[in-house]
């Protein structure tokens, strides 16, 4: 998905163990592309995590589905 601010990745995770490891790629991806933030669509958990240049958004699929 591409914004104004280049491509907008998003990748969806099941699993209730989300931690630095998984997110870890997409933080990678957005400083090689220039990428202000990134999500990841989960089952229930809902946090902001990444680097001050990279946001990684942690979002819930209702919610995601609702924005």
């Amino acid at each position: 998905m591409k914004t104004d601010g280049g491509p907008l990745p998003i990748e969806s995770k099941y699993s209730l163990d989300i931690g630095k490891r998984e997110t870890r790629v997409l933080e990678k991806f957005c400083r090689k592309y220039g990428c202000r933030e990134a999500i990841v669509i989960t089952k229930n958990e809902e946090k902001t995590t990444g680097l001050a240049q990279a946001g990684v958004k942690l979002m819930p699929l209702w919610k995601w589905l609702l924005e």
